[in-house]
């Protein structure tokens, strides 16, 4: 059992597979919506592990063919540009107009919002760091503001990401945060506040034009 919970890979995945299953207990959705939710999600993650793999394979190419072993072993710019891209690319699909339905939407921010407070449950029992506390404060009050955000429409849900990047860059300030074993700096959460903003910016100038119309 040691064994196990040394493995670098078993300890996420006991950690997405336990804030999937909570979630699953806990939502109102429908089975057909939990499925398509959970879809949407894996595939995300799905692109997201592609990217940095193949990202950190040219990144680090040479000292692969050197050492093997470091193709498994990703740097933090691969894993920066990976979620960056995905981000991107998710915001683009979601001010497109992808025929996805506003509730699986706030579904996938509640249980993102989940896997947060169980990620940093875990490593607050890990390092006991009063840090993982005020993260943990962070990913349930985004929770509950995932009950307002039907109410709101696609702004709010742009905006919670944003204050929720904020507010996490505030608490952690210089200080680079384990997810899941993937390192997340500070530099990173910086573009990602960027990009909500943008996408912010284009979202509330659309709703604009299409008032006046």
């Amino acid at each position: 059992m040691l064994n196990l919970f040394s493995n670098p890979v078993f300890v996420p995945l006991l950690l997405v597979s336990t804030g999937i299953g909570l979630w699953w207990l806990l939502t109102s959705l429908a089975v057909n919506e939990k499925k398509e939710t959970l879809n949407r999600f894996v595939d995300k993650v799905v692109y997201f592990l592609v990217i940095a793999f193949v990202g950190n394979g040219f990144v680090h190419f040479f000292e692969i063919i050197a050492l093997p072993y470091r193709a498994l072993i990703l740097s933090t710019t691969a894993i920066s540009a990976s979620f960056l891209l995905v981000l991107a690319y998710s915001s683009y699909r979601f001010l497109k107009k992808e025929k996805i339905e506003q509730k699986i939407v706030v579904a996938i921010f509640q249980l993102v919002s989940l896997l947060g407070i169980i990620n940093h449950i875990y490593y607050y029992f890990l390092y006991k760091s009063p840090l993982m506390v005020g993260l943990i404060l962070l990913f349930s009050g985004l929770l509950l503001l995932s009950s307002t955000i039907p109410l709101g429409g696609d702004s709010w849900i742009i905006a919670g990401g944003l204050l929720g990047t904020i507010f996490h860059l505030l608490i952690t300030r210089s200080q680079s945060v384990l997810y899941f074993g993937f390192v997340v700096t500070p530099e990173l959460l910086g573009f990602i506040a960027i990009e909500w903003i943008v996408v912010l910016v284009l979202l509330l100038r659309r709703q604009k034009q299409s008032k006046r119309t």
